[in-house]
């Protein structure tokens, strides 16, 4: 059984990381020295190297390295595959002759010995929704994934919200899949998720991973999300449009800048009252009963009333550039 829980709720330091990414002892252009070098630089803490078929040992003490490796494995009869990261395990050859007998096999061994794994770029990968949902030790997948935005097939949230409504308890990964590195169009530090550890080791990394205790992002960040008095809670750095997403239907959609450029007499539909507050500015959305504030410094805060989720909520949130953040799902009893 995959277990979630809630980073927010969790006493901790978040660490930054990221989790999938290659080297010239495959098909990267920068060596695991300046890989390891390039992301330690750059403030991430933790960092897996995932060359395809092989596991990269590399020597260093100031960042968390988590063994990993990338293998391909053949998906449905249109031509796909699935591409699965596997980390926290070191023998290579085990892994390489159980993704010959399929991945349920893979996966059951990955998860008896205490490792992670995780579907890459299932966009990019032509899978189908059968393809995935066939899957029982499902752990995460990428809903963003650098190298593959490159071609316009980086973004995957639609696969991992078919999955939500059903149920199933999976994370959400952004990841950067790096092999180019400086050459233009970069695909390196493009994102990341957000691990919640209460201290910093490999173990710990390697268990709050497992936890779902994360959150990903290709830039805005969250300072807090979860449930009160039967209310969804979020507070996030500023951003141009928040998302509330549930099963089917429901849920709603926010352009906070948007609203900004309205009177109190406008958007009639929404029942929208704008006004100060302690030195925020307040939008009421009479019509989902959502609260948001804003402060002077641009940091936001959202209430949401559980009525409008079913199954599962999630938030992503953009920013004025473009980019996302995405918390893991809280599952709605």
């Amino acid at each position: 059984m995959i277990h979630m829980s809630n980073p927010f709720e969790k006493k901790g330091k978040w660490l930054k990381g990221n989790l999938h990414c290659h080297t010239t002892e495959s098909d990267g252009r920068l060596s695991p020295a300046k890989v390891v070098e390039k992301y330690r630089n750059q403030g991430y803490r933790f960092l897996a190297i995932t060359d395809h078929n092989k596991i990269t040992k590399v020597e260093e003490n100031d960042i968390i390295l988590i063994p990993g490796v990338e293998v391909s494995i053949s998906g449905s009869e249109y031509d796909s595959s699935f591409h699965v990261v596997v980390l926290g395990l070191e023998d290579y050859e085990r892994i390489d002759n159980l993704k010959n007998q399929g991945l349920d096999d893979l996966l059951d061994y990955v998860f008896s010995m205490d490792g992670y794994a995780f579907i890459a770029h299932p966009y990019w990968s032509s899978l189908t929704f059968r393809d995935l949902s066939d899957i029982e030790k499902l752990q995460a997948i990428e809903v963003f994934n650098a190298t593959c935005d490159l071609i316009g097939k980086g973004y995957s949230s639609v696969y991992w919200d078919a999955l939500l409504a059903q149920g199933k308890k999976i994370g959400g990964l952004a990841v950067d899949d790096a092999h180019r590195y400086d050459l233009p169009p970069t695909d390196s530090l493009k994102g990341w998720i957000w691990l919640k550890v209460e201290e910093i080791s490999y173990k710990e990394v390697l268990d709050s991973l497992k936890k779902g205790l994360y959150y990903a992002s290709t830039g805005p960040e969250f300072y807090s999300f979860g449930t009160k008095d039967g209310y969804i809670k979020a507070s996030f750095s500023p951003v141009y449009r928040v998302n509330l997403i549930t099963r089917n239907g429901r849920g709603a959609s926010i352009n906070i800048g948007d609203l900004e450029l309205f009177s109190n007499n406008r958007y009639e539909e929404l029942k929208l009252e704008i006004y100060k507050e302690d030195n925020e500015d307040v939008f009421e959305i009479g019509r989902y009963n959502i609260v948001i504030k804003k402060k002077n410094s641009g940091i936001c805060y959202i209430s949401a009333p559980l009525s409008i989720f079913r199954i599962y909520s999630r938030i992503e949130i953009i920013d004025v550039l473009g980019r996302y953040a995405w918390t893991n799902p809280l599952f709605i009893q």
